[in-house]
């Protein structure tokens, strides 16, 4: 029958473990060792069934096994069936039994001192690939305005030139009428005063002003499409932005479960060494009490990396604002000319009326 906790005379052991899908196992031992539940049952003429469920354990048998998680179970010592006593383990077998379980702690404490080297290996990979993309991203962009620069360059320069090709059309409009009312003895006649110098100013001010509405919707054009390609530019920073927040994100997240595990196997393994050298409940805990306040500082990192690096990108809005077109059709010459004069003929009759004057 099962003798309560820490009596060395008996050699069989079993102790409740949880299990890693969850619930709560048995492992049978002989001299610290595992063996089957066959062999511990034939041996120890227990029954492996009430103590799997529980039964017939003075200590266990009352206990909430799911409240348990995470912490070692008491482990139970039997006598060997028939009776009697044996002898403990030997010293060389508790020292073997320690020494195979503190190479698991060293080979797992190995695997843990390597993770912040692979963590910092792995974000300096992602650095180097959001750079890549950062530095195409702002080079699209540069090219993308100086594109603009050079549409708004060439508009101003075809707009110069349409209005220097109306200024020609009505000095020579101007010329020619005047020529010919010249030769017909006409040269000042009221018509050559008055009436041919408003239609051709008419005819000038109508072509000149088509010249400005042309360059006025070009420029126009050309403005809007920079404002968005300047808002998607800005936008597709912001997600480039995000994605790499979102990426180290869970490359922390990934380091800090895998840390989680490997503390919880080392833990594992420091409750078995201490249980092999003949520790009860207290002792194991005691030995994996370090290990736990790593656990707890690990948990604690995990809860807040989600804080951290969770989105924070807001769509911006998009500007359904239309464009004021007469603001790039406006002739300067309208403003700064004759305000006595209608605006159809401001411009080239102020100047033709020179021009008469001095010439006729």
């Amino acid at each position: 029958m099962p003798i309560q906790p820490g009596m060395q005379s008996s050699i069989y052991q079993y102790t409740y473990q949880n299990k890693p899908g969850g619930g709560v196992g048995v492992v049978y031992s002989l001299r610290g060792q595992p063996i089957s539940r066959e062999q511990f049952a034939s041996e120890t003429g227990q029954n492996v069934n009430a103590i799997e469920a529980g039964a017939g354990n003075p200590i266990q048998g009352n206990m909430d096994l799911s409240s348990q998680q995470n912490q070692p179970y008491p482990t139970q010592s039997v006598q060997p069936a028939g009776g009697g006593t044996t002898s403990g383990p030997s010293a060389e077998e508790i020292a073997d039994a320690q020494a195979y379980y503190q190479d698991q702690i060293d080979r797992l404490n190995s695997l843990l001192d390597s993770s912040p080297g692979q963590l910092d290996r792995a974000i300096g990979t992602l650095n180097q690939n959001y750079g890549a993309q950062n530095t195409d991203l702002a080079n699209q962009r540069v090219r993308a305005m100086q594109g603009y620069d050079t549409q708004t360059t060439q508009n101003a320069k075809d707009k110069q030139g349409g209005v220097e090709q109306v200024d020609q059309f009505a000095n020579n409009s101007y010329n020619s009428l005047m020529r010919l009312l010249s030769g017909a003895g006409a040269g000042n006649s009221s018509v050559a005063r008055s009436v041919v110098p408003t239609l051709v100013s008419k005819a000038g001010s109508t072509r000149r002003q088509g010249v400005f509405d042309t360059a006025g919707e070009n420029q126009m054009n050309i403005d809007t499409a920079r404002t968005d390609a300047t808002d998607q530019y800005t936008n597709e920073q912001k997600s480039l932005d995000e994605w790499k927040k979102a990426q180290e994100g869970d490359l922390r997240t990934k380091a800090g479960n895998q840390n989680l595990s490997i503390l919880q196997q080392i833990q594992d393994a420091q409750y078995n060494r201490a249980q092999a050298g003949g520790g009860g409940y207290v002792e194991a805990k005691a030995a994996g009490a370090d290990t736990q306040s790593r656990i707890n500082d690990t948990m604690s990192q995990l809860d807040s990396l989600f804080g951290n690096y969770q989105p924070t990108y807001t769509p911006k809005a998009i500007n359904l604002t239309t464009p004021d077109l007469s603001k790039y059709q406006l002739d300067p010459a309208t403003i700064s000319g004759n305000q006595n004069m209608p605006q159809d003929t401001r411009y080239y009759g102020g100047m033709l009326k020179r021009k008469k004057e001095l010439t006729y």
